[in-house]
């Protein structure tokens, strides 16, 4: 029973995110309650092209996930805010594209979601400010 209020717990907080029902039927969203921990929120997520191939990034209250799941293949990278450099979010017509700027290099998502895109953008901002304040 833990493990389906783990799983509705993780599609609630997509959705607040913006995550559309396309988006909740892709495979990094379904894989998605694997890697969040019991006790970690989700408060952005941005979706769609990443070189070849669909992806994810996903803001947490703890880290930042970069996630590529594909058959038989899962690239998952996991980022703590120390290495965020900065974010780019462009809006073109009806999708945005979002530039992750680290320390280990940048992660482009292109063809996501305007709303997602706000989100992310907005939660890794607010979480750089802070990070700059407590300094």
């Amino acid at each position: 029973m833990q493990d389906h209020q783990h799983k509705q717990r993780v599609k609630e907080q997509l959705r607040k995110a913006g995550v559309t029902r396309y988006g909740m039927f892709k495979s990094e969203s379904r894989h998605l309650p694997t890697i969040i921990h019991p006790n970690e929120n989700i408060h952005g997520a941005v979706y769609g092209q990443y070189g070849d191939s669909s992806a994810m990034l996903v803001a947490t209250d703890q880290r930042v996930i970069f996630l590529d799941t594909k058959p038989m293949v899962k690239l998952f990278d996991e980022l703590n805010y120390d290495t965020v450099i900065g974010v780019e979010f462009d809006i073109h017509t009806i999708f945005a594209t979002v530039i992750l700027q680290t320390a280990v290099g940048n992660y482009t998502i292109r063809y996501a979601n305007i709303k997602c895109a706000e989100h992310f953008t907005d939660y890794i901002e607010t979480k750089r400010i802070d990070k700059i304040t407590k300094a």
